[in-house]
């Protein structure tokens, strides 16, 4: 079953580079703009790191040759590396931004645990050598696609707003 994996991961790990690149150009274009506006840098990093971890995730994934569990153990440590290092940029983002946008960074916060919940856990049945967990995983993987490409909208048109 791993081996009927390898299109899908190879698919996301392209999407996440492309939107790695497309991301950092949106903050390229408005980066006065982001680094005036309290806590907008921060999120910027957050948005990047997210797409970082799909991509590192996928590239992991793709080697050949590897145990299940290892897979497992690969995912669930970068999943919860990138949460930290997520949560800590969000909380950074919220003390520095306006009263009027806390409660935006605090639903930033959240919904970046969120979209990293499923790959924890596909990670977490991988390492019991669970195959279902590249179910987890890859629903994991687009919800943080569609959570970073919400987020280039924000640093490419919302913030002109």
């Amino acid at each position: 079953m791993v081996e009927s994996w390898d299109t899908f991961f190879v698919a996301e790990t392209a999407a996440a580079a492309a939107l790695l690149g497309l991301l950092f150009v949106a903050v390229s274009i408005n980066l006065k703009e982001i680094v005036q506006s309290g806590g907008l840098a921060d999120r910027a990093m957050g948005a990047l790191m997210l797409l970082l971890a799909i991509l590192i995730i996928g590239l992991l994934l793709a080697m050949p040759d590897q145990a299940v569990s290892v897979m497992g153990s690969e995912t669930a440590g970068v999943t919860v590396f990138v949460a930290i290092i997520t949560t800590m940029l969000g909380f950074r983002g919220l003390r520095a931004s306006d009263a009027q946008y806390r409660r935006n960074f605090i639903q930033n916060i959240a919904s970046n645990i969120i979209v990293l919940v499923p790959i924890f856990v596909g990670g977490l049945l991988m390492l019991n050598g669970g195959e279902t967990g590249f179910y987890w995983v890859g629903v994991g993987m687009c919800l943080t696609l569609i959570k970073a490409v919400s987020e280039g909208w924000i640093f490419l048109v919302e913030i002109m707003r």
